[in-house]
C-alpha cells in the first residue's frame, strides 16, 4: 500500500497522471518543480487520506477545485507557480487541519480572500502574493485570537497600489516581483 509519490525536481513532463487516483492509501503527492502541464486529475480529490499535496512549480492549468474540500486530512496545500486561474473555493474553508496554503504566483487567480480563512485554526503558513487576490487578511490572521502563531505570511501588500489589507504580514509584496519583509 502505497502512501507517500515524491517524484519532485525530476524534469518530469507530460500531465499528472490519473492513475494516481488508484493509490487509495496516499497521504503524500509530490510532483512540484517538474514541466508538467494540464489540469489536477479529479481523481487526486478522492485520495481523502492525502495530509500532503505538492504541485508548485510546472505549468498547471485550470481552477483550483472545490472539491479539495473531500481532502479532510489536508495539512499543507502548494499550488504556487503555475498558471492556474479563478477564485479560491469558499469550501477550503471546512480544511480545519491546513496549516499551509501557498499559491503564490499563480496571476490568474482573483477574486477576494475568503472569509473562511478565519475558520482554520492551523494554518500558519500563508503565501498568496503574486496572485490577483483582493481584501484583507486582517480579520483571519491579524487580529484574531489564535492558539497556533503565524508563523509567515506574504500578500499584495506593498506600496499605494497595494490589493491586500494585511497588517501583520511577514512578507508584502508589490504584485509584480519586489517584496519586502517586514518588521512586525
Amino acid at each position: 500500500n502505497l502512501t507517500q509519490f515524491e517524484v519532485d525536481e525530476n524534469i518530469l513532463s507530460g500531465s499528472i497522471p490519473g492513475e494516481v487516483g488508484q493509490a487509495t492509501h496516499l497521504t503524500s503527492l509530490w510532483f512540484g518543480v517538474n514541466r508538467l502541464k494540464g489540469t489536477i486529475p479529479e481523481v487526486v480529490y478522492d485520495l481523502t487520506q492525502l495530509q500532503w499535496l505538492e504541485v508548485s512549480g510546472n505549468f498547471l492549468t485550470g481552477t483550483l477545485s472545490s472539491e479539495l474540500s473531500k481532502l479532510t486530512d489536508l495539512e499543507f496545500l502548494d499550488f504556487s507557480l503555475n498558471e492556474f486561474n479563478g477564485t479560491v473555493p469558499a469550501q477550503l474553508s471546512k480544511l480545519s487541519g491546513l496549516s499551509s496554503f501557498f499559491i503564490s504566483d499563480n496571476p490568474g487567480i482573483v477574486g477576494s480572500i475568503p472569509e473562511g480563512f478565519s475558520n482554520l485554526p492551523n494554518l500558519t503558513f500563508v503565501m498568496v502574493d503574486g496572485t490577483g487576490l483582493t481584501g484583507s487578511l486582517d480579520e483571519a490572521f491579524c487580529g484574531a485570537e489564535r492558539e497556533i502563531p503565524i508563523e509567515i505570511v506574504a500578500a499584495d501588500c506593498l506600496g499605494d497600489s497595494a490589493k491586500v489589507v494585511c497588517s501583520c504580514c511577514n512578507f508584502c509584496c508589490d504584485g509584480i516581483e519586489n517584496c519586502e519583509e517586514m518588521i512586525l
